[in-house]
C-alpha cells in the first residue's frame, strides 16, 4: 500500500473516451461559470475607459483574448491543483482526476490558450495576472496560508484591468486620476 505526500500527483491514466466526452472534459477544464464572472469584469474594464468611444469589433477581440487567457489559466491551474482537487469531495470529479484528460494535454491546451489570449495591446496585463495565479497564488500561497484568498483576488482583478487596458483611450500611467481629470 502506497501514501500519497502532500505534494504528489495522484496517479490516473487519462481514458480516450468519445470526442464529445473530450470536449466536455476540455469545457469543464476552463470552469465557464468563472470565466464568464471574469469576462464580466473585462467588459466593465473596457467600457469604463470611454463608453462612447466604445467599438464593438474591438470589444469582440478583447472577449476572445480574455477568454482565451483566461481559460489557459484556468486548465493550467487545475493541472498545478490536481493534488490538492484529490482530496476534496467538491473537485474530485475534475476531468484530470476522472482520467478524461491527461496532465499533458491539460498543460498543452492551457499553454496555447494563454499563447493565444495574449495581444500587444494588453498582453502585460494578462501576463501579470496569468503570473501571479499560478506563481504566487497557487504555487506558493495557496497550499500554505488561508490569506491566499486575497492575493487570488489580484489576479482575479486583472480583467478589468485587461479591459480598461485595452479600452479606446488606451490606459497610461497618468490615467490613475480618471475618473477625476485634471
Amino acid at each position: 500500500m502506497s501514501t500519497q505526500t502532500e505534494l504528489e500527483s495522484p496517479t490516473v491514466t487519462p481514458s480516450q473516451g468519445t470526442l464529445a466526452e473530450r470536449a466536455g472534459a476540455y469545457w469543464a477544464l476552463i470552469k465557464s461559470r468563472q470565466t464568464l464572472l471574469l469576462l464580466a469584469t473585462g467588459v466593465a474594464g473596457y467600457l469604463s475607459a470611454r463608453p462612447d468611444a466604445a467599438s464593438l469589433q474591438e470589444a469582440a477581440l478583447m472577449l476572445l483574448s480574455l477568454f482565451a487567457a483566461i481559460s489557459g489559466t484556468t486548465a493550467l491551474n487545475m493541472v498545478l491543483d490536481v493534488d490538492i482537487d484529490a482530496r476534496m469531495g467538491r473537485t474530485a470529479d475534475r476531468p484530470l482526476l476522472s482520467g478524461t484528460l491527461s496532465p499533458t494535454g491539460a498543460t498543452i491546451f492551457g499553454g496555447v490558450l494563454v499563447a493565444l489570449g495574449m495581444s500587444p495591446v494588453f498582453g502585460m496585463v494578462i501576463a501579470a495576472g496569468v503570473l501571479f495565479d499560478l506563481l504566487i497564488y497557487t504555487l506558493w500561497l495557496k497550499r500554505r496560508s488561508p490569506w491566499s484568498i486575497v492575493f487570488g483576488g489580484i489576479s482575479g482583478g486583472m480583467p478589468i484591468l485587461a479591459g480598461r487596458a485595452r479600452g479606446p483611450d488606451r490606459w497610461t500611467a497618468w490615467d490613475c486620476s480618471w475618473p477625476y481629470p485634471s
